[in-house]
């Protein structure tokens, strides 16, 4: 029974439940709260929330940033999720886990879900598939496309941040596509006391896999018995340290614990964003035509250079991208899937020795379009000198109406040049000598992503449908560049 509402209701409901818990006659009064994904996002609700009671928390893969990972994705609506994600609330649909749902192959064969990923306008989608309380959620989502009183309300702020002095367990993933785990994370560290009482384990997973740790190998990766992690006995020693009082049962990690794939080794660090780490730039570099993998987009490090370069954001006829929606598995290509006129593509030279990178790396746009709106996608690859290609993260997208931040929509002058910063997701990696990092921008990928109308009309009501140049400068004046951050 009762009404579902997406977060609103789990901070009051979280403080409500955990007092209930340590007024029972079978409690000692502590209470520790455990689970991943949206039971890591009812985590931190509560520890806003701040119930005298709750002693601990061991988040995994949390949601914390709506805006950049879901429902929206760069501010870029993430329709084929979100109508997933809320059928599969309802327990009368949890077999449906096994039938395909958040497949985008398998959406993409599927008629009727087609048809239901194409209609417009976008609020009218989920007519006929959701129902009620759900319903009511995603029309919520697409009439509040702002960071507005709507979200402010679920969304936990620097406020709600500083209250979380409980000892925590961070987990997320190398391969899991949330930046809410970091974002939580940093929020955290800024607003709130005893950071000694604070710990991020981030391990080869997946989404799904931050639930069990025991994971040697992912696609393309063999990580060897070093990266087997017994996560059940780690949350006993957290809890024994923090909920007991004595020496934990298993070594808890240092503040920040790290696998490196591709080196395959754990390392420690004070916090995350390294504070020790170096800011590496690769520069665009083309003679104005980076169009697909056989064009001449390159990577520098010597700087910007070169004519600009254009590609067309057509939302009647997007790049589709088959990838896992939810990153069940590290994508491994060929450079020839980077094959459409829709796409830029520039690639570096060989890394002349092994570098390791531990963070979120940003790219760095000088850009101009011909329409009042439209989306920039960008992914970073790992070319191996076999040319396979392995994805480094999910990478990372904006809506240009967003290109000032989220708290409101900005009409863009058609032609004009702005500067946008477009965060990519987490990466914890070695790039081998011989290697070379690719990185792709695209305007359109479908069906992970919401195509843009491009129109600048409001996105929930929009029905028409235009295309968009993109064009992407990277002279002295002008530069475009990819920032990694690397460590030693």
């Amino acid at each position: 029974e009762g009404v579902f509402r997406f977060v609103s209701d789990d901070r009051a409901d979280g403080y409500d439940a955990i007092e209930w818990i340590a007024d029972q006659s079978w409690s000692n009064g502590k209470v520790a709260m455990d689970g991943g994904s949206y039971l890591g996002v009812t985590q931190l609700q509560a520890a806003a929330a701040a119930p005298p009671s709750l002693k601990a928390i061991m988040p995994a893969v949390p949601e914390s940033d709506f805006f950049r990972s879901v429902p929206y994705w760069g501010g870029i609506f993430r329709r084929m999720h979100t109508l997933n994600w809320l059928k599969l609330m309802s327990v009368d649909h949890w077999a449906d886990l096994e039938t395909g749902f958040m497949n985008p192959s398998l959406m993409l064969e599927n008629e009727a879900w087609l048809a239901r990923l194409r209609r417009t306008p976008v609020i009218d989608a989920a007519d006929g598939f959701l129902e009620g309380d759900r319903l009511a959620v995603y029309r919520d989502h697409l009439e509040n496309p702002t960071l507005n009183e709507y979200f402010q309300a679920i969304q936990n702020m620097p406020e709600d941040y500083a209250k979380m002095d409980v000892p925590m367990l961070m987990i997320t993933g190398n391969f899991d596509p949330s930046v809410g785990a970091l974002y939580a994370w940093e929020q955290i560290e800024k607003y709130a006391p005893a950071p000694q009482q604070r710990h991020m384990l981030i391990g080869p997973w997946t989404h799904s896999e931050t639930r069990e740790g025991n994971v040697r190998s992912n696609n393309f990766y063999d990580f060897g018995d070093t990266a087997l992690v017994d996560l059940w006995a780690l949350k006993i020693a957290f809890l024994d340290r923090y909920l007991k009082g004595v020496p934990p049962s298993e070594p808890l990690p240092q503040r920040v614990r790290v696998f490196i794939t591709g080196a395959n080794e754990w390392r420690s660090f004070d916090s995350i964003p390294v504070p020790e780490r170096t800011d590496v730039k690769l520069y665009l570099q083309s003679n104005g035509s980076a169009n697909t993998y056989q064009g001449d987009g390159k990577l520098s490090f010597s700087g910007p250079e070169g004519a600009p370069d254009k590609a067309i954001a057509d939302p009647e006829n997007p790049i589709i991208d088959k990838g896992q929606d939810f990153a069940d598995a590290v994508a491994v290509t060929s450079r020839s899937d980077r094959n459409h006129e829709g796409m830029l593509v520039y690639l570096s030279a060989p890394f002349e020795s092994a570098t390791t990178i531990v963070g979120e790396s940003s790219l760095t746009l000088s850009v101009a379009i011909d329409t009042p709106d439209a989306d920039i996608i960008a992914y970073i690859d790992q070319v191996y000198e076999d040319g396979t290609v392995v994805s480094l993260g999910r990478g990372g997208g904006l809506r240009l109406r967003y290109y000032k931040g989220y708290d409101r929509e900005r009409t863009l002058k058609p032609g004009k040049l702005y500067e946008i910063e477009i965060p990519l997701s987490y990466v914890g990696h070695e790039i081998s000598a011989g290697s070379r990092i690719q990185l792709t921008i695209m305007g359109t990928s479908f069906p992970v992503l919401d195509p843009n109308p491009n129109t600048g009309e409001p996105i929930a009501t929009a029905t028409k449908m235009q295309p968009s140049t993109l064009t992407v400068y990277h002279d002295e004046g002008r530069p475009s560049y990819l920032t990694l951050p690397t460590v030693e």
